[in-house]
């Protein structure tokens, strides 16, 4: 016994100085800092961090495999998760798969367009969710009795209250029931759902007043494309696929500027920037239209060619309109004809 506790006492006495630190702190951390280890607490916690955030649904398994000699947890501690599990996500995208979400931070939703996170299972039924009341509002637009079945129904938390929305936001509602819900709200139904059921229900939900820039192309449930989900909801729209829509379109085809009902609703010739103002009749392609709700707020005015003035590049395009020019428009536009020769408009 005198042996063990001098060659304990030994092993502490050589950590050099730079390691003190390690060594405040229960006796038991002193000796595994001191040969080495990693603290137990501090393995739980980045395990709590790494498979458990935000919630206590894990803490037991993270417990357990800090006890020992290695004081590591892996994804072979969890053997019943999706191989998915864990990857990094954004809410918006709806990048996890199966019966996965994309689990983001706390209120971060309320707060951001597009926050990231973590692909968590949802659980359903399942989930070890306590029975206490302590309501929190969801990012559907759905009060959850506490956040725990929040997460086991795949929702994130957007407030620490009851959600409060205007006129009717948050009760049931069915799609094809376009006018159930109150202005503002929009009848948002689970995402594919339009193209799986007839008539899916969901719930009002706040259309977004504001997204991101970012370029996720979705098909809406109405067969047009929007720039990313947040988009396709700003303008009360459902996603039908996780990518521009194709099906009984000309989208990608070739066509030339004066024809321009040839593209179809939803899509414009789109041709070379200033091409209009220096060719006759010039060759493009079949794109979408952004929607206004993607465009930026910047002043960049340019003179479309429809000899109108618009706030940027992208609320011309937003109109179906390609550029005249980069700048506003003066009182008339020339363009060429066939001959090469020029007129007013």
């Amino acid at each position: 016994m005198k042996f063990s506790v001098f060659g304990t006492i030994t092993a502490i006495a050589c950590i050099s100085s730079s390691s003190a630190s390690e060594l405040r702190g229960p006796f038991e951390s002193q000796v595994t800092a001191a040969l080495g280890g990693h603290n137990k607490q501090q393995c739980r916690d980045d395990c709590m961090k790494e498979y458990c955030p935000a919630d206590d649904q894990c803490k037991d398994t993270c417990k357990g495999c800090c006890e020992g000699s290695t004081f590591v947890c892996d994804d072979s501690d969890f053997p019943d998760e999706n191989e998915q599990r864990g990857e990094r996500c954004f809410l918006a995208d709806d990048g996890c798969a199966g019966d996965l979400f994309c689990k983001v931070g706390d209120y971060s939703c309320s707060e951001e367009s597009n926050p990231s996170g973590r692909c968590r299972p949802v659980e359903g039924d399942n989930a070890p969710c306590p029975m206490n009341i302590a309501p929190v509002c969801g990012c559907d637009g759905q009060t959850y009795d506490n956040k725990c079945l929040a997460y086991a129904a795949g929702v994130n938390v957007a407030k620490n209250d009851e959600c409060k929305l205007p006129g009717n936001g948050g009760e049931k509602c069915n799609l094809n029931n376009s006018n159930f819900c109150s202005n503002g709200l929009f009848c948002q139904v689970g995402n594919y759902a339009c193209a799986e059921e007839s008539n899916p229900q969901g719930r009002c939900a706040p259309e977004p007043d504001m997204c991101s820039f970012q370029l996720a192309e979705v098909c809406g449930c109405d067969g047009r494309t929007y720039s990313n989900p947040c988009s396709a909801h700003a303008a009360g729209v459902n996603i039908e696929k996780n990518e521009p829509c194709h099906h009984n379109s000309k989208w990608g085809k070739q066509c030339f500027f004066d024809d321009q009902g040839f593209c179809g609703d939803g899509l414009f010739c789109k041709v070379e920037d200033y091409y209009c103002k220096y060719e006759s009749n010039p060759a493009g392609v079949c794109l979408n239209e952004p929607q206004d709700t993607a465009c930026p707020y910047s002043y960049e005015p340019v003179c479309g060619c429809d000899c109108n003035t618009y706030g940027n590049k992208c609320q011309a395009h937003s109109a179906g309109v390609n550029l005249y020019s980069n700048s506003p428009c003066s009182s008339k536009c020339e363009y060429p004809n066939e001959e090469g020769e020029s007129f007013l408009n």
